[in-house]
């Protein structure tokens, strides 16, 4: 960092990067301060949505009970409802290109649409599986991520598997 200061936090890492870096250019809109606003506000929600995505997809979702479950799906499903009225008559969150919004929402995101969510999962947020299947195409995202698919699972939200115990150990009766 500049200054000799270090940058801490993924976000706040993105942002330096948007700003700084040659692969950045374009991602924050420096010039425009209602759009430099939103973007942030978006980012920051990116960071909640994405604890939230990992109480059901990835490493120790099992672990977390059905209430932190619950209450995460409460807290995805409201924030898919806001991005999906957003999406629906547009291409990205904010303005008219890809920005930072989108590359933290996505990341954030894809987890829960390539592995949680199926079809009738999915079915109230077209806008959204639209924007995350386009962000997910983009040559970046699709070098460090692959090809994701989307779920295919027949339930609407699919539970992660338990935590296997610990070997060794074993139930009381």
């Amino acid at each position: 960092a500049a200054a000799g200061g270090q940058v801490h936090g993924e976000h706040a890492i993105a942002r330096f990067l948007a700003l700084t870096g040659p692969q950045g250019r374009g991602l924050y809109p420096t010039g425009d301060a209602v759009k430099l606003a939103t973007v942030d506000a978006w980012v920051d929600c990116a960071a909640a949505a994405g604890l939230d995505a990992r109480a059901w997809a990835g490493p120790g979702a099992g672990a977390c009970s059905a209430e932190e479950r619950a209450a995460a799906k409460a807290r995805l499903e409201s924030l898919l409802g806001v991005l999906e009225g957003r999406l629906r008559a547009a291409t990205f969150v904010v303005g008219e290109a890809f920005t930072l919004a989108d590359l933290a929402l996505s990341h954030a995101l894809a987890p829960l649409f390539t592995s949680v969510l199926g079809p009738a999962g999915r079915r109230p947020y077209p806008g959204v599986a639209r924007w995350l299947q386009a962000s997910l195409r983009r040559p970046a995202a699709a070098k460090a991520l692959g090809q994701p698919s989307l779920c295919g699972a027949q339930e609407a939200w699919v539970e992660p598997a338990a935590p296997a115990q610990a070997e060794g150990k074993k139930k009381k009766k």
